[in-house]
C-alpha cells in the first residue's frame, strides 16, 4: 500500500554542511532493495481514517438491518494518498472473506466507454477464481438471474463464460430474448446481488469518481436502489473542489468542459444518495503528512532510525510540506542521482551535496518526476511518452505494437520497475508468464502527467494521430480489414520525436461480427478513438477524415449497448465535424447514417434541438423518400 501513491519531494540537512551521513540500524535486514530504499508497507498519519473504514465495514457486516448500504467518500489532493486508502480497505475486505471491484474512472479527454468496468470486473472474477469459488458463484448467479440473465451477461461480457462456463444447450440468439438486452443492468445488479452477503461483503472501490460520466453514476445509483442487495460497501475517491497550480498545469489541452460536466455529475450524485435514495454517507478529507509523520516514513524508508534521520526527513517536510509523494519522489530523486548514497559496508547513508541546496531547484512533484525520467535513455523515455498517450493503465502487447518488436520490451519494464515509475497492475486473459500479457499501471497519476509532459503541447495532435493510425493498423491486420497507401510506418518504430509522417489510410471499420467471428473490443475502439479524437486537429486529408467518422459511427454501437448515450453523442459530434458540404456526394451512406444515428442518439438524451438540427439536414439532403422517413 506504500508504493501506490510513490511520489513527491523531500528536502535535505543543514545548507551549512557538504556532507552528512546517517547511520543505520544495527537491525538491518537483507530484505534492503539493490537500491537501498525499502519498501514501505504501511500507511503513515491516518490512522483515523484507517479507524473509520474499519468501523464502516464492520457495521454493514454486523448491522441488525439486512441492507443496510454504506457509502465513504475521500477528498484529497494529488499525492496525498487516496488511492492507498483504497488499496488498504481492498485488503482488509479480502482479509475478512470479502470481494472487492476497484473500477479506476479515466480522464475526461478519454471516452468512457464501459472499459474501466469491464477490466474492474474481470479483476473481481480473477480473485473469484484464485479462491477457488467459481461454481459456488456459479450457482448463486444462476439462481438470482436465471439462465436469460446469465446469457444476456454471457453475450455481453465475454469472458464470464471463460472463468463461470457458458449454458449447455442455449445459443447466442436464445441469450438475445425480447426485452432482454434492454435489462442489462437489472442483470448486472443481480450478478452482484449474488456475490454479496453480511458473510461475505462486497465492496466497490471507486477511484476518482469525480471523472465518471453520469452513465458510471447511473450503475452505482441503479446497484444502490436495489434494496434487497445485502452487505455492501462503496468507497470512492474524489478531488477537492479547488484545484492546485499543478492541476491547473496538467488540464492544458483537455476538455474543461467535460471536466466540469463531471464534477456536476458527481454533486448530482451525491445529492440523490442524500436526499432521495436515503444511503448512508460519509466523507472525510485527507491531507499532507505531519512533520512526525515525514520522519517516521523517512526512517522505514531508508531503514534508519527517526532520530538519525530527523535532520534530513525535516528538510523533506519543509520543502514538500508533507506531501506523501512528493517526498517519496524527492527521495528516489537523491538517490538515483548519487546525491544521497547507501553504504552496505558502513550501514550509511550519506548526502554529498546538501538535499536542500538540490531540493530548492525543484518546485512541484512534476519538476522531480521529470528528473528522474531523463535519468533513462532516449528510448526509454520515448516509450514512457507514448505510454502516457495510452492512459493510466495499459497492456505491454499495444505498447509492444507501437514502438516496433525491435524495442528491448524487457529491459524497459524492467528498469521502470525497478525505478518505480511502473507496476503490473493485472492479467489480460492468457498466459500470465508472458510479459506481453501484463497489464502495467503508472505507480502514480504524476509520473504519467510527467511523462506527457515531455512531449511538446504543439506535438500532441500529431503524436496522437499516429499512434492511432498505427494501432487501426494492427486492429484492422487482425480483423480482415482493408488498408490503403501505407507507409513505412506499419514496419518502423513509433517514435514521437521523428518528423510528421503524411501517411493516410482507409479507414473503414470492419463489419459487426457475425456468427463464428471476432467481435469488436470495447476497449480497443475505445483506446483508438481517444487517439484520433485527441489527433483530430492534425488531419489533414479528408479521406483519413471519412475514415475517422466511420470510426465514430461503430464506436456508439458499443457505447449504446452499455447505455452510455451522452458518450455516443459526444462521439458522434466529432465525426460528424469530420464531414464536409461534399459529404453527401462523396460518402452518402456514411453521412445518413451518421445524422440518423445522431437524430436517436440525442432524442435519447432528451436534446431535441439537437434532433431537429439532424432531421433537418437529412430531410435538405437524402435522396429519396425511404432514407427521409428511416
Amino acid at each position: 500500500t506504500g508504493r501506490q501513491s510513490t511520489a513527491e519531494s523531500s528536502s535535505t540537512t543543514s545548507s551549512n554542511t557538504s556532507s552528512s551521513s546517517l547511520a543505520s540500524s544495527k537491525s538491518e535486514q537483507h530484505s534492503q532493495s539493490c537500491r537501498g530504499l525499502r519498501s514501505l508497507a504501511r500507511l503513515y498519519g491516518r490512522n483515523k481514517q484507517i479507524s473509520q473504514l474499519k468501523h464502516t465495514l464492520e457495521t454493514i457486516i454486523n448491522d441488525a438491518n439486512p441492507n443496510t448500504h454504506e457509502m465513504v467518500l475521500i477528498y484529497g489532493s494529488n499525492g496525498s494518498g487516496k488511492t492507498a486508502l483504497l488499496n488498504y480497505v481492498r485488503h482488509f475486505a479480502t482479509s475478512h472473506g470479502g470481494h472487492s471491484i476497484l473500477w479506476k474512472f479515466k480522464h475526461p479527454s478519454e471516452v468512457d466507454s464501459g472499459s474501466e468496468f469491464l477490466d474492474a470486473l474481470y479483476e473481481l472474477c480473477i480473485q473469484i477464481r484464485d479462491r477457488g469459488e467459481v461454481q459456488e458463484v456459479r450457482e448463486l448467479i444462476l439462481n438470482q438471474i436465471g439462465t436469460t440473465g446469465y446469457g444476456v451477461l454471457l453475450d455481453m461480457i465475454t469472458f464470464l463464460g471463460d472463468i463461470f462456463g457458458t449454458i449447455e444447450g442455449l445459443s447466442i440468439q436464445d441469450y438475445k430474448s425480447v426485452g432482454a438486452s434492454g435489462r442489462h443492468l437489472d442483470f448486472i445488479t443481480g450478478f452482484f446481488k449474488a456475490l454479496s452477503s453480511k458473510q461475505r461483503p462486497l465492496v466497490f472501490l471507486f477511484d476518482d469518481i469525480h471523472l465518471g460520466e453520469s452513465c458510471a453514476h447511473k450503475l452505482l445509483e441503479h446497484i444502490i436502489r436495489d434494496s434487497a442487495i445485502e452487505g455492501v460497501l462503496f468507497v470512492a475517491t474524489a478531488a477537492p473542489a479547488s484545484s492546485t497550480k499543478e492541476t491547473q498545469e496538467l488540464n492544458q489541452n483537455q476538455n474543461t468542459t467535460q471536466w466540469r460536466t463531471a464534477s456536476s455529475d458527481l454533486n448530482d450524485l451525491l445529492y440523490d444518495l442524500d436526499n432521495t435514495i436515503g444511503i448512508n454517507t460519509s466523507s472525510f478529507t485527507i491531507g499532507d503528512l505531519s512533520q512526525n509523520d515525514v520522519n517516521q516514513m523517512m526512517s522505514d524508508l531508508l531503514h534508519v532510525p527517526t532520530e538519525a534521520c530527523k535532520d534530513f526527513s525535516d528538510t523533506v517536510f519543509r520543502h514538500t510540506h508533507g506531501n506523501v509523494a512528493f517526498a517519496l519522489e524527492c527521495v528516489k530523486m537523491l538517490q538515483e542521482t548519487g546525491v544521497l548514497q547507501h553504504s552496505p559496508e558502513n550501514r550509511e547513508w550519506n548526502c554529498h551535496t546538501p538535499p536542500s541546496e538540490v531540493l530548492s531547484k525543484y518546485t512541484s512533484c512534476l519538476d522531480v518526476v521529470k528528473q528522474r525520467l531523463n535519468l533513462l535513455s532516449h528510448k526509454q523515455q520515448n516509450a514512457m511518452k507514448v505510454a502516457s498517450c495510452l492512459g493510466k493503465t495499459w497492456n505491454a502487447n499495444i505498447l509492444h505494437v507501437l514502438l516496433g518488436h525491435e524495442f528491448n520490451m524487457p529491459d524497459f519494464l524492467h528498469s521502470a520497475e525497478s525505478m518505480d515509475l511502473l507496476a503490473t497492475c493485472g492479467f489480460t486473459a492468457g498466459n500470465r508468464d508472458d510479459f506481453i500479457e501484463v497489464c502495467y499501471a503508472f505507480s502514480h497519476t504524476a509520473i504519467r502527467d510527467a511523462s506527457y509532459g515531455l512531449i511538446a503541447l504543439e506535438e500532441r495532435p500529431e503524436i496522437h494521430l499516429r499512434i492511432g493510425r498505427r494501432l487501426w493498423r494492427d486492429y484492422s491486420k487482425r480483423r480482415g480489414s482493408s488498408l490503403e497507401n501505407q507507409s513505412e510506418e506499419q514496419s518502423s518504430s513509433y517514435d514521437p520525436d521523428k518528423s510528421k509522417s503524411g501517411s493516410y489510410f482507409q479507414c473503414r471499420p470492419p463489419n459487426r461480427s457475425r456468427k463464428g467471428e471476432q467481435e469488436n473490443t470495447p476497449n480497443e475502439l475505445s483506446l483508438i478513438y481517444t487517439q484520433f479524437s485527441l489527433g483530430a486537429s492534425a488531419m489533414r486529408n479528408q479521406r483519413e477524415k471519412y475514415g475517422m467518422a466511420a470510426l465514430c459511427l461503430d464506436f456508439v454501437g458499443d457505447l449504446v449497448q452499455w447505455s452510455m448515450f451522452r458518450s455516443a453523442a459526444s462521439v458522434l459530434e466529432l465525426g460528424i465535424s469530420m464531414l464536409t458540404n461534399e459529404s453527401w456526394r462523396e460518402e452518402y451512406d456514411l453521412t445518413l447514417a451518421l445524422y440518423n444515428a445522431v437524430a436517436e442518439i440525442n432524442y435519447t438524451i432528451g436534446k431535441f434541438d439537437a434532433v431537429n438540427t439532424a432531421v433537418d439536414v437529412v430531410m435538405k439532403n437524402a435522396r429519396v423518400f425511404e432514407d427521409k422517413v428511416q
